[in-house]
This record gives structure tokens, sequence and C-alpha cells, in this order.
């Protein structure tokens, strides 16, 4: 079979990208002149949010290629090279991370108002310290993950071709020995990946997020705020898919035999989210644990925040799991994005409901153009890292052998 050309993707429109931009530069803008006015707390806030949704969004794709590596799964490989796009945001992850040192107790109140008992572990200099280097630990194993899985097909579409080998095949020892030897490194890198994102993602969950409210203490948070980055990933590998894979001879890419395993997949991780969100609110609710219980009354009985929480079940679980009952819904490309835009909406307003009712004590919502512009310039700024990240390893570099055929 041959397989298509590097460049099949449907190409972003020059208006779009720079659109894309221009929302980077106004949310950047957004973001510094609330930060350094009286919608400083606001502005703090809903930084955070962002940052963490849309780190876990970018990391979960890297998970999600080593899964399929792990299970040796076939349909997978198909749409790994849209799955990696997300190492594009990886500096930006560790450079957006350095400015939440700078929040103080404007975002974290735990800065100068720390219980005695837990002062060294909050101390905020061993907090950062420890959650950055978490972080860049991760990256640089998702990294190393993307590079294995990579250089192989990116080598064999060289030998093709021909010209000088790109930097990133230094050293190349053919086909079938490179092959051998990323079957060697991902085999070692992509379990250990797993363990360091569990415990990566939990330790920001347990440092940036529970503290907020003093009174909140969930031995569950970790793994339910990792598991729900997973969840948001792969709806964004879904939407990512129908886009990069829209038309061209790509669009082959998008036959239902290999939509309907994400769509499955989809249908599987929305239930599992649903059981670890209610493991945690259940015990808590019927245990009427004194301190835990507040967490669930502000945001289930307290303007603004119970129509927040009612969203959020819908569109993180209700609706979709009715809705991926149907088999055509999981097979159809445009169907199956918005459903996934429905999750993405959703797990928004997830990392969005455990982090701001404990921040904000006003009783009107805190989302006006402030948050939507700041929203907006992260959105864009993944979208075109993305972008870049395609434009440097195409996201055709799948094997030729995996593509699906068309089919009359």
């Amino acid at each position: 079979m041959t397989p298509p050309p590097e460049n099949a993707t449907r190409p972003w429109p020059k208006a779009l990208l720079g659109s894309l931009a221009l929302l980077v530069l106004l949310g950047t803008a957004a973001f510094v002149t609330g930060a350094s006015g009286p919608e400083a707390q606001r502005a703090w806030q809903i930084y955070l949010v962002n940052y963490l949704f849309w780190t876990g969004v970018a990391v979960a794709g890297v998970i999600l290629v080593g899964i399929w590596h792990v299970t040796n799964s076939i349909w997978g490989k198909v749409f790994q090279g849209v799955a990696l796009t997300g190492v594009g945001f990886f500096p930006l992850a560790l450079v957006l991370f350095l400015p939440l040192t700078l929040a103080g107790a404007t975002l974290f109140p735990w800065v100068h108002e720390s219980p005695a008992h837990r002062a060294a572990w909050m101390n905020p200099g061993f907090v950062f310290t420890r959650n950055a280097v978490g972080l860049l630990v991760l990256l640089l194993l998702g990294a190393a993950v993307a590079y294995w899985r990579l250089r192989p097909v990116a080598g064999a579409r060289w030998e093709q071709g021909g010209g000088p080998a790109p930097a990133y095949l230094r050293g190349w020892q053919g086909l079938e020995a490179e092959q051998a030897r990323a079957q060697h490194w991902l085999s070692i890198l992509s379990p250990t990946l797993f363990i360091l994102f569990a415990l990566a993602f939990s330790l920001l969950a347990f440092d940036l997020v529970q503290p907020l409210d003093e009174h909140f203490y969930s031995t569950l948070l970790g793994g339910y705020f990792f598991f729900s980055a997973l969840y948001a990933g792969l709806a964004w590998l879904a939407l990512l898919s129908v886009l990069f894979f829209r038309a061209g001879p790509a669009r082959a890419a998008l036959a239902p035999r290999h939509l309907h395993p994400i769509g499955k997949l989809m249908f599987g991780f929305c239930m599992f989210h649903g059981m670890l969100f209610f493991s945690q609110y259940l015990p808590i609710w019927y245990g009427n644990l004194p301190h835990e219980i507040e967490f669930v009354i502000v945001r289930s009985a307290q303007p603004p925040w119970p129509v927040l929480s009612v969203a959020f079940l819908f569109s993180t679980l209700l609706l979709p799991f009715v809705i991926l009952l149907s088999r055509p819904v999981k097979t159809h490309p445009e169907t199956l994005a918005g459903v996934a835009v429905l999750i993405l909406a959703g797990m928004w307003l997830d990392r969005f409901l455990l982090i701001v009712p404990s921040l904000w004590h006003e009783h009107h919502l805190p989302f006006g153009w402030l948050e939507a512009v700041i929203t907006a310039g992260f959105a864009a700024l993944t979208l075109l890292s993305a972008w870049v990240f395609n434009r440097v390893f195409p996201v055709l570099h799948y094997d030729p052998a995996h593509l699906p055929t068309r089919h009359h």
C-alpha cells in the first residue's frame, strides 16, 4: 500500500492561524492586565484552571500512545501522530508554570496561613520546587516516548525520500535495527511514564488544588485528578483527529472501523470517571464528614455553583453515556467530535469547580470577559502548539501497513 504524502492532512488556513495567534496575544494581555489590577484574584484563579486543564490534555496524548504500545493496539497506531501533537505544548507547560510561583496569597491562601502541623510540607519554595521537578521529569519522559515512537517511522520515510537526514535521525542504523531499539526503549519508558503521570498529577492535585480549601481532605482526589485528565485528553484526541484528517487523502483515516474504538473508549472512560466521582462524593455526603461536607455543600447548594455542578454532571457523565450508546454516533466523525466538545467543556468545568469556589466567596459567578479571553488564549495556544508540532513531525507518521483502505 502506498503511504499518503506527509502533508496530506488538511492545511490550516492562514486566517485560522492568524486568529489563534491573536487570541493568544489577547489572552496574555488580559491576564497581565487582570493580575496587576483590582481583578487579580479572578485572573489568577482562571489561569490556574486553564493551566491544569490544558497541561493535562497535552500530557494525556502521550499517555495514550504509551497505552497503545503496551497493549499492542493496532487501531491506535492510526491516531498516534495526532495524540503526540500534545508534545508541542510541553515546553509551554514548563514556562507557564513559572508565573504560578508569583501568585502568592492572591491564589494560594496557604502561602501565609498554612497550619503549623503542615508548615514544613507546604513551604512555598518546597511546594513549587517539587511540583516543577515532577513536571519536568514527566515531560522529559513523555518527550522520550514520543521520540522513540516517531523515530523509526520518520526514518523509514527519509530512506524512501532521500535527502539530508533530519537532526532527530542522527545515528540512524537502518529500519530493522531502529525498530528493535524503539521497541526496547518503549517497553521500558511507557510503563514508567504511566507511574510518573499518576504521581505528578496526584501531587499537583494535593498541592495546588486541595489546599485552596483548608477544610477539604480527600485521599481519592489524586487518582480522580489524573484520570479525569486522561478522559479529557481522549476527547481532545477525537476532536483533533477530525480537525487534522477532515479532507484530502487522509480522509480515509477516519474510516468507521478506526473511529469506533475511540468512541468505545470514551464511553468506558465516561463510566469510570462517573464511578470515581461518586466514590469521592458519596462517602463525604452520607458520612456527613464535618470538614469535607462543606466542600460539597458549597458546590451543590450555594449560588452560583449548583447550576455549574449540574452542567458538569450532564456534560461529562449523563449525556455522553446516553449518546455514546449509539454505534452510529461512535463511527461518524462530526458527531463524535461534537460529543468530544461536550466532554471537554464538562471537564473544564470540573477544574473550574474544583478551584474557584474554594477561593471566590461572592454570590455572583466570576466569569466575564476576563475569564473568557484568558481561556480562549490557552485553547488557542494549545492548538498552535499542535500545529507547530505537526509542521516538524507530520501527524501521518504512522506505519503504512496500518492505514485503512477506502471502501467504495
